[in-house]
């Protein structure tokens, strides 16, 4: 799944994004470079998800999101 992060001031201190899965386990996380825009993420399949967007350098959660997959098909 690509996922396109917005150009919003609290997105410039994003510097990490992990999905958790529905069990409230981790599922995979992603660093965010300074100026990035976009980025791959995987996500567990026909299940729901949220995704996190933190600050690792400060310890703060900038936003959650919950999303739902539900297809298994591979790209």
């Amino acid at each position: 799944m690509n996922t396109t992060l917005s150009s919003t001031p609290a997105a410039a201190n994003v510097t990490t994004i992990t999905v958790i899965q529905e069990n409230g386990r981790h599922f995979s996380t992603q660093e965010v470079a300074a100026g990035q825009t976009s980025l791959y993420l995987a996500f567990p399949p026909n299940q729901n998800a949220t995704l996190v967007a933190t600050n690792s350098e400060s310890s703060t959660t900038i936003q959650k999101t919950n999303v739902r997959v539900s297809s298994t098909k591979l790209l």
